[in-house]
């Protein structure tokens, strides 16, 4: 059996509090609680926004009606040898298009379509072929179109599958919001082992800034063989309500090279 390849991922988004609140007092009284205390004075406003941290999350991360949001990020691909300094390899480039929707019970299904793109980190141009210097070895780096579909609970964030693929392991949760003056903070960690197979209508919108780091095991185009060492992704972007809010140049390449990103509904 091959090695376990190990993924922790952290996903921390922030808003504006007087943003949030506004759209919580225009809220409709299918979540009166939330709603109430929203109307009230700032203490207790404050208060409904850690009353429910899983709604206070689903807000932040997309859009409480079963509409469509976006989500635009850049950032750095880092690597780091067992024991050496850590060196920014290629920096990343992505768009995401997602729908939220409440379940029985309280829960909320999360379905994501995405792509994204390594860059050359001088020219931001996109790279095809890459040399990678722990190595000296040409490689070609993977870019990503995928889809994901999760279960946001209050007490766990998990796969919406009838059960996982064999060997692999998950944990995931969201963390009770953090305020700090005009900004709230939410929190969503993942950690996720698998398997190496590399042989084998109320007011719903809330705008939303993120930064994401994860920390994992060398990617296979990178061809470290046994070396040891990790890779760690490094993004920072923000959440779009119309396809016109996202970067022009972003956008004709995922309509030109993965258009499927678009097409979930």
């Amino acid at each position: 059996m091959g090695s376990i390849p190990i993924t922790r991922s952290k996903l921390l988004m922030t808003s504006n509090r007087r943003q949030f609140l506004a759209a919580a007092a225009a809220a409709s009284a299918s979540v009166g609680a939330v709603a109430a205390e929203a109307r009230a004075a700032t203490a207790a406003q404050t208060g409904a926004l850690k009353q429910d941290p899983l709604l206070t999350h689903v807000r932040m991360r997309g859009r409480i009606d079963g509409r469509p949001c976006y989500y635009w990020y850049h950032g750095t691909f880092y690597g780091q040898v067992s024991g050496e300094r850590t060196q920014a390899l290629l920096a990343i480039e992505g768009v995401s298009k997602q729908i939220i929707e409440p379940q029985s019970g309280g829960d909320w299904l999360y379905r994501l379509r995405e792509a994204g793109w390594f860059l050359d980190l001088a020219s931001s141009t996109v790279v095809d072929e890459w040399r990678n210097p722990f190595n000296d070895r040409v490689v070609a780096p993977k870019h990503y179109s995928s889809a994901q579909q999760l279960t946001f609970g209050r007490e766990a964030v998990k796969p919406a599958v009838a059960e996982l693929p064999p060997g692999m392991e998950w944990r995931g949760y969201i963390t009770d919001p953090v305020i700090h003056g005009a900004d709230v903070w939410s929190t969503e960690e993942l950690l996720v082992k698998i398997p190496d197979k590399s042989g084998e209508a109320r007011k719903a919108r809330v705008p939303t800034t993120l930064a994401y780091q994860t920390l994992a095991s060398w990617r296979p185009w990178m061809e470290m063989g046994d070396v040891a060492g990790v890779i760690s992704w490094r993004l920072a972007g923000r959440k779009c309500q119309r396809l016109d809010e996202l970067p022009a140049a972003l956008r004709a390449r995922v309509e030109q090279q993965t258009p499927e990103v678009f097409e979930l509904t």
